[in-house]
């Protein structure tokens, strides 16, 4: 029998969920260490890319998040969801590397606010040691926006440019620019939605949420209710970062 989801209790931390059989002669409940019901369910890997559908009616359109091999030259991760971010870069890196402990020789991350881009570039031209891909995250890249900042270092955006028009084949380069909103008059931007592959993480709102966690619960085996989603929005609203 599969679960129904129709009350969540917040009790020191956890998550009671409780299930009933179809017969409503047993139950049991499940206690899990977590604040967001959908890490009950499922760690989340398979998350959604969230865009709204292009016939203006704002129907909402679900596409399942997977990282699977063959993994691309680059990956462009933008929006204002930070915890869908992390959760898909980190996503990325497991399969490319492996475990935490594998990760060491064939990981750099670049802080665009501080780092120039030439650095990771060149790091992204380097053979990997240990594993099969290396693997170069270009973290806040705020120069895809119209953000006019001054800042510590001035970035060659043409050096990202031509890199993004041959690859090194050796390498996985994740871009990430937790923004709301992109320049896409910007050469290397269009270049990026065109040559990369793009994950979109835009606001979710409540209507979203449902929609995740229901699909999430279905493809678990369990039933997630309307009750048990306002009770989750009163505690955490639609915040994915909690």
């Amino acid at each position: 029998m599969g679960w129904k989801i129709s009350s969540l209790d917040f009790v020191l931390g956890s998550v009671k969920r409780r299930s009933h059989r179809s017969s409503g002669a047993n139950s049991a409940t499940l206690l899990a260490p977590s604040l967001i019901f959908i890490q009950t369910i499922h760690p989340l890997v398979h998350l959604c890319n969230i865009r709204y559908s292009k016939d203006g009616k704002g129907v909402i359109a679900l596409s399942t998040l997977k990282i699977s091999k063959p993994l691309q030259p680059i990956y462009f991760i933008y929006g204002t969801e930070a915890y869908l971010i992390q959760t898909t870069k980190k996503n990325i890196i497991q399969l490319a590397l492996g475990a935490d402990d594998d990760q060491a020789f064939d990981l750099a991350v670049y802080n665009m606010e501080e780092q120039p881009i030439e650095l990771a570039i060149e790091d992204a031209n380097t053979l990997p040691f240990m594993a099969e891909k290396r693997v170069v995250v270009i973290d806040n890249a705020f120069f895809l926006t119209g953000d006019t900042k001054k800042r510590k270092v001035e970035q060659n955006i043409e050096s990202l440019s031509a890199y993004i028009q041959e690859p090194s084949p050796d390498t996985v380069m994740i871009i990430v620019a937790p923004y709301e909103k992109l320049d896409r008059r910007k050469k290397v931007v269009k270049q990026l939605e065109k040559q990369s592959k793009v994950f979109e993480f835009t606001t979710i709102n409540d209507q979203m949420l449902y929609q995740i966690l229901k699909e999430e619960a279905e493809n678990n085996g369990a039933e997630y209710t309307h009750e048990a989603h306002e009770k989750l929005l009163a505690v955490s609203g639609t915040n994915t970062s909690i």
